[in-house]
């Protein structure tokens, strides 16, 4: 029951909308987003296969919904009745502080087919109405204007004069089959428009009402252009009018002579009154020197009166006075007496002729080219639209003399500005003869030499590309050549290690080893006849294995230390004499550089002092220990001293009583060409000074 309850509540807080006139009044309430709908509305427009808006409308009124669903085709009709389900979104607005909100339709269900509604006939008055919002009316009047939208492309704009009101209707592009082109020839025309009353919140806020167009059959002529627009009165003289009268005339009449067309719509008219006037086009242009007689809507610019929306006829030739050239230059043209800025509007639609020097080019592709003319500091823009190929193969740098007609480019004066600005003024030429070229510009050119410069510029960056690559080819190569050097060393270091572990294991242990059984033999022999010479034997053979014991274990331990990577000679012989040492201070003054020893000689020192710092303190019971070291012409000299209990040298145990250390290190000093003196007495302590080559210039065996 509570669970019903909350349901119920929550429905009642939440209701679903089920009329099209409620749902059009919930999308303007930003508090109406995550609100349902189900209502049953009949299919005013549907886009063929284009998912996007379309209309429906029931008893209430009309709606616009947006089709949601995953499907590229509306598979519904103008006129079909349908069940429409769906949910009110946010969507993406321009104007965030007006938020749109849209009425998306996820589900739509076809109840049957019908026949689109007749549309309610109605006047220019009648488009405020509100009861015929979003619905299907139709309307006549003259077709005045046809473009495409330049804000969406994908739609055209069209404009009809209903009872002196101008009325606006849009439409797909895509609906109509007749190129842009032809449509503009309907202008003039008296149609009848069906469409649906529509508003637009979207880009265009102040669009207001207009007319969707579903289809290509929304426009009917009712009767061709006729002569009807050309029995507007003429415009008269305005000279007494204030400009809000001036554009209150609205569609009036003029009749002159075609001076200078530009832009595909714009032409300059001379009237017979002898004024120039601007004449906006809808449709195509006459040609320069044609007589026509033209009916537009009334603007000013506060100089001229000019016309825009206009059509035109031709019109039987008038006399006028003959047009006068003037000779100027661009500082006549933009300058007053002193020197300052000022556009001389007196020569709005006369024939000039001018130099200068082409400073720029400028085409669109399509009709409009241009020539920006230098002279004396100032620029005059040409336009040569109406004749593009007076200015084929004119080279920057050209001198040139130009014959055209001088355009005051000024805005239409409105409301909001009581002094329309004017932006400048150009000259537009009529035919190739009005352009000629005085000078070709010198083969070396400003444009020529900036070419000059950025082809060597690009040359310069390929040369540093080009040895940028074989830079880090060369790296590339040289660090696989550095790999393969080491990886060789590794190797060889592997060989001159196994080398040298061979020799030992060789020179000590092989050689002990074979002793150690001389003496076991001898002490075999003579122990029946001679038992204390058998004793000696067997003490001698454990001193021996003592000694192979300890010299496996230093085997062992070079295996193991990394004192021969290091970089300071001191702290290796640290590293080799510590261990041994014990309690015993060691000092150590070796100031031979590690890139001076080969691996050999070092790992040979070493081996060497360490030999003699186990002798210091197991038999001489040395407390402190003294090794130094020089390097002088490729020869090693260093030496140990300690302040132990000293020997007698005539009298220091050899290899007969088994004692192999002095014997191990005189082998070591030969293999390196070396020499070895040992001072030492009883109770005075030993010294112990060797010489040996620091590479391996010469070995023995």
């Amino acid at each position: 029951m509570a669970l019903a309850l909350c349901g119920f509540i929550s429905a009642e807080a939440n209701p679903v909308i089920r009329t099209a006139a409620a749902l059009r009044e919930a999308t303007c309430r930003a508090s109406s987003v995550g609100k349902e709908f189900e209502l049953e509305a009949t299919v005013l427009s549907a886009p063929p296969e284009q998912k996007c808006s379309f209309i429906v409308a029931d008893e209430s009124g009309g709606v616009n919904l947006i089709d949601m669903r995953d499907t590229d085709t509306p598979c519904f009709k103008p006129g079909d009745r349908l069940r429409i389900s769906g949910l009110i979104e946010r969507r993406n607005s321009p104007h965030p502080k007006n938020p749109v909100l849209n009425a998306n339709c996820k589900s739509v269900i076809v109840l049957e087919h019908g026949k689109p509604p007749d549309p309610i006939p109605i006047t220019a008055a009648d488009m405020d109405r509100p009861e015929l919002l979003l619905r299907p009316v139709r309307i006549s009047g003259i077709l005045v204007n046809v473009r495409k939208d330049e804000i969406d492309p994908n739609f055209l704009q069209f404009i009809i004069d209903s009872s002196n009101r101008m009325i606006y209707a849009a439409s797909y592009a895509k609906h109509f089959n007749n190129p842009l082109e032809s449509l503009k020839g309907l202008v003039g025309a008296t149609v009848a428009i069906d469409g649906i009353l529509v508003t637009d919140f979207g880009t265009r806020i102040h669009y207001n009402r207009h007319l969707a167009l579903p289809s290509e059959n929304s426009i009917r002529m009712l009767r061709p252009p006729s002569d009807d627009l050309f029995h507007a009165p003429p415009i008269g003289d305005t000279s007494s009018l204030s400009p809000e009268a001036v554009t209150s005339l609205g569609r009036r009449r003029a009749v002159g002579r075609v001076l200078a067309v530009w832009n595909g719509d714009t032409l300059l008219l001379r009237t017979v009154q002898g004024n120039p006037m601007k004449v906006h086009l809808l449709t195509a242009p006459p040609v320069t020197g044609d007589f026509i007689e033209t009916v537009g809507f009334v603007e000013t610019d506060l100089f001229h009166d000019n016309l825009a929306s206009a059509i035109w006829r031709p019109s039987p030739p008038s006399e006028m006075p003959a047009e006068e050239m003037v000779e100027v230059s661009a500082k006549d043209m933009l300058t007053d007496k002193s020197g300052r800025q000022k556009f001389k509007t007196e020569y709005h639609g006369k024939t000039i002729r001018l130099g200068g020097t082409v400073q720029g080019v400028s085409f669109d592709g399509l009709s409009s080219r241009r020539l920006v003319i230098s002279s004396g500091g100032y620029t005059i823009p040409v336009d040569c639209s109406n004749a593009p190929e007076c200015a084929d193969g004119i080279e920057i740098g050209s001198t040139v003399s130009v014959t055209g007609i001088c355009v005051i480019d000024t805005e239409t004066w409105n409301r909001q500005f009581s002094l329309p600005q004017t932006r400048g003024l150009f000259v537009v030429v009529r035919s190739p003869g009005d352009i000629v070229v005085l000078a070709t510009p010198p083969w070396w050119t400003p444009a020529k030499l900036t070419a000059v410069i950025v082809a060597l510029v690009l040359l310069l960056v390929a040369i540093l590309i080009w040895n940028a690559s074989l830079r880090i080819l060369s790296e590339r190569r040289g660090r696989e050549m550095y790999r393969s050097q080491i990886a060789r060393a590794k190797s060889e270091l592997r060989i001159d290690e196994r080398t040298r572990l061979a020799a030992e294991l060789h020179d000590h242990l092989a050689q002990n080893l074979t002793a150690i059984s001389y003496q076991i033999g001898s002490a075999e022999r003579s122990r029946a006849v001679d038992p204390e010479a058998s004793a000696r034997h067997l003490e001698t053979a454990g001193r021996m294995l003592g000694s192979c014991r300890t010299e496996l274990r230093r085997c062992l331990w070079d295996l193991k230390s990394d004192a021969l990577d290091e970089a300071d000679v001191g702290r290796a012989i640290r590293k080799s004499v510590e261990p041994i040492a014990g309690d015993a201070n060691v000092h150590i003054d070796f100031r031979v550089p590690r890139a001076k020893l080969s691996d050999s000689a070092l790992h040979a020192t070493l081996s060497i002092l360490r030999e003699l710092a186990s002798n210091a303190v197991n038999h001489g019971h040395a407390k402190n220990i003294r090794i130094s070291g020089e390097l002088a012409q490729g020869t090693l000299r260093f030496s140990l001293a300690d302040d132990g209990e000293g020997f007698s040298t005539a009298n220091a145990p050899g290899l007969d009583e088994g004692h192999f250390g002095l014997d191990g290190v005189r082998e070591r000093i030969r293999r390196h060409n070396g020499e070895m003196s040992i001072e030492s007495s009883l109770g005075n302590g030993t010294t112990v000074s060797m010489t040996m080559k620091s590479r391996d210039n010469a070995n023995a065996s």
